[in-house]
C-alpha cells in the first residue's frame, strides 16, 4: 500500500511540474535599416538555436529557429530596402519539431 501511494504521489508531482512548462515563442522580427544596409533583429523568450540556408537558384534565404512558435509575429514583413524585399514568417515541422521559419525574399540572388 505504501508503495502504491508513493508511486501515485510521484506521478502527481511529475504532472504538476510538466503543467507549468510552456512552449517557447518567437516574439518579434524587426528589420533595422541603416543607410543602404538592412539587418534583422529576431527576439524570442528563450535562447535560440537556428539553421540557415540559401535556396539554390532562387533569391531566398531561410532561417529555421528550433522549438519556437511564431504565432505572435506578423506573417509578412515588407522591407523593400537593400537586398531584402520581404520576410515571410511561418510555422513548420521538421522531424516532429515545431520551428519558426523565416524566409528572406531577396531582390537578387546574392550573398546574405
Amino acid at each position: 500500500m505504501k508503495r502504491i501511494l508513493s508511486c501515485l504521489l510521484s506521478l502527481i508531482l511529475l504532472l504538476i511540474s510538466f503543467s507549468g512548462v510552456k512552449a517557447a515563442e518567437l516574439l518579434d522580427v524587426k528589420p533595422i535599416i541603416a543607410g543602404g544596409a538592412v539587418s534583422v533583429e529576431v527576439s524570442a523568450d528563450v535562447s535560440m538555436t537556428y539553421t540557415y540556408y540559401k535556396v539554390p537558384g532562387q533569391a531566398r534565404a531561410v532561417v529555421d529557429i528550433a522549438d519556437a512558435d511564431p504565432e505572435k509575429v506578423e506573417p509578412l514583413i515588407v522591407v523593400n530596402k537593400g537586398a531584402v524585399s520581404s520576410i515571410s514568417v511561418d510555422k513548420a515541422q521538421i522531424a516532429g519539431m515545431v520551428v519558426s521559419r523565416l524566409v528572406f525574399n531577396l531582390v537578387a540572388e546574392s550573398d546574405v
